[in-house]
Order: structure tokens, then C-alpha cells, then sequence
């Protein structure tokens, strides 16, 4: 019992170097009202609130992000969900953000680091915005078919 206990305290102590944890963020809503990247423990939960401590919006262009980050936040928000160009009280935006586009497909990923744990979470995703403005999060090639559709090609 007690080889146990030290192999559990050794692997817990090397956790914090190559342990992680995922979440989701589901990117919602439309370029008429609001997007938001809603945070979930999995896709068919309930929103949660986690500790975002970064938020990056890529544009995708031939199947990957494409750099810089069309927007960026840094910090630390305790929060459920997050609307695109309006950051919560406790995250700081880096620039001002570019316009989300009918016919385009973006990649999102959120960083949390609860306060009582070592262990960071990730959550990333794919979304694309419809003709009619629509938000769609989708694996990358659905993407590109919505692209495809929203700008007529």
C-alpha cells in the first residue's frame, strides 16, 4: 500500500508539467445580435463557469489558423460564456477585433487555470459564419462547406 501511495504522489507531483484537462467552448449566435463562445464541460452539458485565463479567434485559410489572432484576451474571468468584442471585467483585450465575415471559417481556443488545482484546462474549436450570418460551430472540412455555400462557390 504504501509503493502505491508514493507512485500516486510522484505522478501527481509531475501533473502540473504534463497534465492537462479539457473543456468545451461552442461558438453561438449570429453577426445580427451576438456571437458567444459558451463554455461547457462537455458538448452536451449545461454552461459552466471557468476561470478563462485566454481567449484567441484565428481565421482559418487552406485548413489552419492563420497568425496573429484576429482577437485576443488575457488574463483571468470567472464566466460562462464570452461575446466577441466585449471582454469580461478581469480579461484585457490586445487590440481591437476584426470583423467576424459571412463565408468565413475561424478557430477559437480558451484557456482556464482553476484557482484550487494545478492542472490548466484547453478547449479549442472550429466555427464557420453562414450567409445569413449564423454562427456553426463544425468539425474543420464541414467548414469549409459552409464556407464554400455562404459565398456562393
Amino acid at each position: 500500500m504504501t509503493q502505491r501511495r508514493i507512485a500516486l504522489a510522484f505522478l501527481l507531483a509531475l501533473c502540473p508539467i504534463g497534465c492537462s484537462r479539457w473543456f468545451v467552448v461552442v461558438p453561438v449566435g449570429s453577426l445580427h445580435s451576438t456571437v458567444l463562445f459558451e463554455f461547457r464541460e462537455s458538448l452536451d452539458a449545461e454552461k459552466s463557469r471557468f476561470r478563462i485565463t485566454g481567449l484567441s479567434v484565428f481565421l482559418v485559410e487552406d485548413g489552419a489558423a492563420r497568425s496573429p489572432a484576429i482577437w485576443l484576451l488575457s488574463g483571468a474571468a470567472r464566466v460562462d460564456q464570452i461575446a466577441y468584442g466585449a471582454p469580461p471585467e478581469g480579461l484585457s483585450q490586445l487590440g481591437a477585433p476584426s470583423p467576424l465575415l459571412p463565408g468565413q471559417v475561424y478557430f477559437v481556443q480558451a484557456g482556464d487555470k482553476p484557482i484550487f488545482s494545478s492542472i490548466p484546462g484547453h478547449a479549442s474549436a472550429f466555427f464557420a459564419v453562414t450567409e445569413d450570418g449564423v454562427v456553426r460551430a463544425c468539425e474543420r472540412s464541414e467548414c469549409a462547406s459552409i464556407a464554400a455555400r455562404a459565398l456562393g462557390t
